[in-house]
């Protein structure tokens, strides 16, 4: 905002955006950059000023790795810090359903608490929430590069296409894991489970025994291995109904598409109204450029990107250069061609702002729907 109000008062330089006119370029500029810099020291930022946010048990970092005897004692009291934790977060891998280790905290938690209080997290997710901005960035940048200097704003899109391609394979490969995961629990067997240590195999497995017994899913007297067979029943039974809502319905939520979207076009929406505030252009105008950029940013990117995800999860059986071929086509006229229409008609629509009333009246309907 900060940045906005220098770009309307003309202390900040213009470029020329040809067929767009001139527009700011700061806000542009430096949004992902300072987005970056409060997602990787906001945290220590805070610690500053005394606000240090919630409490949290990482098993490896909290537990020894050097004292053997400390870390003998952390893992039998593993079981107090999963019933004193409010909510568990899952950094989920391929390898995370075959490990005994993370198997048995899943189970241990969701014993504990209901599955609302547990979050699976891919860890697939943060790398596209990192390179997604970064993304959207070279394609702003360098889309107003192609304006300013040829004219050929459809350029632009050349930028995003195989990048955009590149997210349509990671919505498709999680997918596919999405899958894999409900055959994984709905076939698991606690002694097919890998540990990375064998010494702890009887750890873990009187862990279990343990947990059964303290739930009543086992009588107190039951043997280990009659333990580790309710155990497996658990898992088949809870966990894949548990994970599936810990997934959620979409690989990123409402509010991380509405960042794509103000990452796409949010910052464009104050470049280029606060360059016409700056040129003292009438109020219509400014208005009118101002509700196609944040339609753009709040609505039709989020959309978009949501309806990528949608038709990914289609056709999954696809594999080598037919999901290739299949990836490509959907892009193109699933999403480009599209996208670059609908830009066109609300361009158009934002232009007669100026003079219709009927212009501004369609604009404002469109945003509330």
């Amino acid at each position: 905002l900060l940045l906005a109000i220098l770009t309307a008062t003309g202390s900040f330089p213009f470029v020329d955006a040809g067929i767009y006119g001139r527009s700011g370029l700061f806000v542009r500029l430096l949004f992902v950059p300072i987005f970056f810099l409060l997602l990787f020291f906001a945290r220590d930022l805070a610690r500053v000023f005394g606000f240090y946010g919630p409490l949290v048990f990482l098993d490896k970092a909290c537990i020894s790795q050097v004292d053997d005897s400390a870390q003998r004692a952390a893992i039998l009291k593993l079981g107090a810090f999963l019933a004193k934790s409010d909510q568990m977060i899952v950094i989920y891998s391929n390898v995370y359903l075959k490990k005994l280790w993370t198997v048995y905290e899943v189970a241990s938690f969701l014993a504990l608490h209901p599955v609302d209080r547990m979050k699976v997290v891919p860890v697939t997710q943060a790398i596209v929430f990192v390179f997604g901005p970064l993304i959207f960035y070279i394609f702003n940048i360098g889309n107003l590069v192609l304006v300013a200097t040829s004219n050929l704003y459809l350029l632009g899109y050349a930028i995003g296409f195989p990048c955009g391609c590149g997210g349509m394979y990671v919505l498709r490969t999680w997918a596919r894991d999405r899958i894999l995961i409900q055959s994984r629990l709905s076939e698991f067997d606690v002694h097919e489970c890998i540990c990375f240590l064998e010494a702890d195999r009887p750890v873990v497995y009187g862990n279990i025994a343990t947990l059964m017994k303290a739930s009543r899913a086992v009588h107190r007297h039951a043997s280990e291995d009659e333990a580790l067979g309710a155990f497996n029943a658990l898992v088949q039974s809870i966990l894949p109904n548990a994970f599936d809502r810990a997934l959620g319905q979409r690989y990123f939520q409402l509010k991380h598409y509405l960042f794509f979207g103000l990452c796409a076009n949010g910052a464009a929406a104050l470049d280029y109204s606060c360059a016409e505030i700056a040129r003292d252009e009438v109020p219509r105008r400014v208005l009118g450029t101002f509700l196609y950029n944040s339609l753009l940013a709040a609505s039709l990117w989020p959309l978009v990107l949501m309806l990528m995800e949608v038709v990914t999860s289609r056709f999954l059986h696809l594999q080598g250069w037919r999901e290739a071929v299949y990836i490509f086509f959907v892009f193109l006229f699933g999403n480009i061609t599209p996208l670059v229409l609908v830009l066109e008609c609300v361009s158009a629509l934002a232009e007669e702002v100026v003079d219709s009333n009927w212009a501004l009246a369609a604009m404002l309907l469109i945003h509330a729907v």
